[in-house]
């Protein structure tokens, strides 16, 4: 029994990390870029700098730990049935963290050294083109997961 209350409060933390990463992303990247356009090349390297330190605390280690719980209801017999939409939501979010890690934060590197539009442009269309899908998708495959497990008997 006790082991079936820590499952299930293992779910409960990871169905929170999670859409509170996914949400976290979406103000990132659908909001926040946008804004962007509208600071000045002297303000923006100051202001992205703030910005990185707070990513990392309010967007890298909460979507960190969710990959992490994650990889822990891979092997939990509470998730067994679910374990290939677990899988898939572990790839997704890998991907969403590889690809952010080797190819967005070079861009923002690029554009604290040196605020162009064109940069960020490149920025806003490689998060619409490859990153903004699987993240969808990331948020239907738990969905589907959460339903699941609701509405099992």
């Amino acid at each position: 029994m006790e082991h079936l209350k820590f499952s299930r409060l293992i779910l409960v933390f990871y169905f929170g990390f999670l859409f509170y990463s996914i949400g976290a992303l979406a103000i990132e990247n659908d909001v926040n870029y946008k804004s962007w356009y509208f600071i000045g090349n002297t303000e923006f390297e100051k202001y992205h700098i703030e910005l990185e330190k707070l990513l990392k605390l309010y967007l890298f280690l909460p979507l960190g730990f969710t990959l992490l719980l994650n990889v822990f209801l891979l092997f939990m017999k509470l998730a067994r049935s679910f374990k290939t939409l677990f899988l898939i939501s572990f790839f997704l979010l890998l991907f969403i963290l590889i690809f952010s890690v080797l190819v967005q934060v070079p861009i923002h590197v690029q554009l604290q050294n040196e605020y162009r539009v064109e940069t960020l442009n490149l920025l806003i269309s490689n998060h619409q083109t490859f990153r903004l899908i699987p993240t969808l998708f990331l948020a239907m495959v738990n969905l589907i997961i959460l339903y699941k497990y609701l509405t099992r008997k």
